[in-house]
């Protein structure tokens, strides 16, 4: 009836009012179904953040003192997985000119190598990280055997984790083959001949008729019975698509099993050597929801029984030690990309979408933001705005040098001063900056 009579008097409000405070309020109703735990303002809200969010779920809520001293992994994991995020970034942009094809692929690299602007730079980004990648992930594995971090309960992410060194090296192998030069071709036909090997048992047993498991071997690998048409297809289907996906898979698991597993494995008197926190854990804000107590029941996870004494939580402590690992590691690959340019490292071995590459780029940078003192209540949107920056930043110095580099690069100043004076300087700039944040020193 009110409704009605307001209608009647004319003071509802109008229809466009309405709608206008509606598009006013959308941003913000937007932020709060997208971040339901609101602010952080404790450690409640901390750990609500971390549990309620897709992403960083798989962190624990809270992160011993123990597993965020630098000498526990010496942060080879988090490099791991920062050299595949610079690969697929590398890798997406290489596939934009990349052909698949015996006739083209060759003549494909040789244009990235030379025509495509950053394509050289962007393939040896590609090229050194894939090689890190495979050195980090042995150094990782060598660090969890000899600080005997497989033991129970642990079996079952340690076989997990020879799964996934497995698929890395398996994605270094097909990813040899598809410049498609005589290095490539050989290189694959000697792995071949290597996988066809059980065929030499076979044929001193008088077996290989029935049971001709090297064959099968170089069949499935290659596609017929040489380096071919075939087995490029096969090898770049797998590069590209099968085995990322199995890595993708297998990388869940083993975060998801550490989280499970409580956490990364330490000594028993790891509490005793820390000595007591500083801080205790507090709870400032009332619970949001009450339980009853129905049974209690002992479980048989590693968490039972210990408390949250000798914990922190894992944002920002442990986030902040991930983006600086990550950022060394980019740092690190770019540096070897710049040397490459100069003399390349390896021989024979760039106007694509370059916003991707310099979004990986810029969150690895992010953490920065650590040592400008700024709120760590307002980490998330202080990362969006300083990459946003970023990106606008590059995007003009971009606009600006492109036109004044494109004309004179066959002169041989340009080849000379701009181009080797600049890689230089990458990589000096790059080495100075890895070693202010490793041994803590103010070069630059």
């Amino acid at each position: 009836m009110s409704q009605v009579a307001e209608k009647r008097n004319g003071t509802e409000e109008p229809a466009s009012a309405r709608f206008i405070e509606n598009l006013r309020a959308a941003p913000r109703q937007f932020a709060e179904t997208m971040f339901r735990t609101g602010k952080v303002r404790s450690d409640r809200t901390r750990s609500n953040a971390v549990f309620g969010n897709v992403f960083l779920h798989l962190h624990p809520v809270r992160t011993h003192r123990w597993s965020l001293r630098w000498s526990t992994t010496w942060g080879l994991g988090i490099a791991a997985l920062s050299c595949l995020f610079v690969l697929v970034a590398t890798g997406v942009l290489l596939m934009f000119y990349y052909k698949p094809y015996p006739d083209v692929a060759y003549l494909s690299i040789k244009d990235i190598q030379f025509v495509v602007p950053t394509g050289r730079f962007i393939r040896n980004i590609h090229r050194w990280s894939g090689n890190m990648m495979v050195v980090i992930v042995l150094l990782h594995m060598a660090r969890v055997f000899y600080t005997a971090a497989y033991r129970a309960p642990r079996e079952f992410n340690w076989v997990i984790g020879m799964g996934l060194l497995a698929v890395t090296l398996g994605l270094s192998f097909t990813g040899y083959l598809l410049p498609w030069d005589q290095l490539a071709y050989w290189a694959i036909t000697i792995g071949a001949n290597i996988a066809q090997s059980p065929r030499e048992v076979t044929d001193a047993l008088g077996v290989t008729e029935w049971f001709d498991v090297g064959g099968l071997q170089k069949l499935l690998l290659l596609g017929s019975e040489e380096v071919g048409e075939e087995a490029l297809i096969r090898f770049y289907l797998f590069h590209v698509m099968i085995l990322p996906l199995v890595l993708v898979m297998l990388m869940s698991v083993h975060f998801w099993r550490i989280r499970k597993d409580g956490g990364l494995a330490r000594p028993v008197d790891a509490d005793r050597r820390l000595g007591p926190p500083g801080v205790y854990p507090v709870f400032t804000e009332a619970p949001q929801k009450t339980y009853s107590l129905a049974a209690i029941v002992k479980g048989r996870t590693p968490n039972v029984g210990s408390g949250p004494e000798q914990t922190v939580p894992s944002m920002p402590h442990l986030m902040i030690g991930e983006a600086a690992v990550f950022m060394l590691t980019i740092a690190l690959s770019v540096a070897l990309a710049a040397l490459n340019n100069l003399k390349p490292l390896v021989l024979d071995r760039r106007w694509a979408v370059a916003f991707g590459f310099g979004l990986v780029h810029g969150f690895g940078f992010a953490s920065v933001l650590a040592d400008l003192g700024l709120p760590r209540d307002a980490l998330l949107v202080s990362l969006v705005g300083f990459n946003l920056g970023v990106e606008a930043g590059q995007l003009a110095v971009v606009c600006l040098f492109l036109p004044a580099a494109f004309l004179p690069r066959r002169h041989w100043v340009y080849r000379r001063l701009v181009f080797a004076g600049g890689s230089a300087a990458i990589a000096l700039v790059a080495a100075a900056w890895m070693v202010e944040r490793v041994f803590d020193l103010k070069l630059l």
